[in-house]
Order: structure tokens, then C-alpha cells, then sequence
């Protein structure tokens, strides 16, 4: 009688009815994995009509697994774009913020400065954008550092 009932569709319903199946809870995964905002919009959706205790809480359980993982997904995302950002823009590639190299030859535009009218710095505009600051002799300095 016992095996009757294990196969028994009604008997099987009923067991099921305390909670999801694992059929369903394995499609469940999967759908949270691969659209986890989906997700968790349809299982928010499935509770407001839930009146199941325990199948209410495995679908509280799995909205806010599936938003946590769209949260990490949405992180990572953001943290991509900055970085794709930055090396696109230069500014990743390390050196400072000089691209294409010192143009010491733009003399109009090349600023002398000195704490102590001893220790000189240059600052260059760059080829491709930017400036950086070389540290230089005194008699360097137009004017001879005065």
C-alpha cells in the first residue's frame, strides 16, 4: 500500500503542496540566476497571492536572493564601466596625468616656480593633454631665477 501511495499523482500533489518541488525550485534558481530583477519582480508578484506559509517564505527567501544578485551583478557592472572609463580616458595607464610626453618646446606656456628662489620646478603642457612638473636648474629659469 505504501508504494501506492509514493505514486500515487493526488498523494504527490498534497506533499507538494507544503512547499515547492524540486523541479521547481531548480527552474527557480536557474531563472533567478540568468534574470535575477525578473525574478524577483514575478516571485513578489507570486507572494501577494501566496497563501501557503511555507511556500510564502521559500518566495520571501528567493525575492531577496535574486535582488541580492542583481545588487552584486549591478556593483561589478559599475565597477567595470569605471575602470573602462579610466583607461579609455588615459587617465589608468599610470604616470600622472601627462599623455604623449613633455612638450618642451611650447616655451609660452611652460611656468617657472620656486619656494626658496633656490629649487626650481617646470611645468610643461603635454603633447596629447595634460601637464607634468620636472624639477630644473636656476640658470633654466628665463631670467635666471630672479
Amino acid at each position: 500500500m505504501d508504494d501506492e501511495a509514493a505514486t500515487d499523482p493526488a498523494t504527490a500533489q498534497s506533499a507538494s503542496a507544503d512547499g515547492f518541488s524540486a523541479g521547481e525550485k531548480a527552474v527557480g534558481v536557474w531563472a533567478g540566476y540568468e534574470h535575477p530583477l525578473a525574478s524577483s519582480l514575478v516571485a513578489g508578484g507570486m507572494l501577494r497571492s501566496e497563501a501557503n506559509p511555507t511556500r510564502r517564505r521559500q518566495l520571501t527567501t528567493f525575492r531577496n536572493a535574486a535582488l541580492l544578485w542583481w545588487g552584486v551583478g549591478l556593483v561589478v557592472a559599475v565597477i567595470a564601466g569605471i575602470i573602462v572609463i579610466s583607461v579609455a580616458s588615459g587617465h589608468g595607464r599610470g604616470g600622472g596625468a601627462c599623455r604623449g610626453g613633455p612638450d618642451k618646446f611650447d616655451a609660452m606656456n611652460i611656468t617657472y616656480q620656486s619656494s626658496d628662489g633656490k629649487h626650481w620646478t617646470a611645468t610643461y603642457p603635454c603633447r596629447n593633454g595634460g601637464s607634468t612638473t620636472i624639477p630644473v636648474p636656476r640658470k633654466a629659469v628665463p631670467g635666471g631665477g630672479s
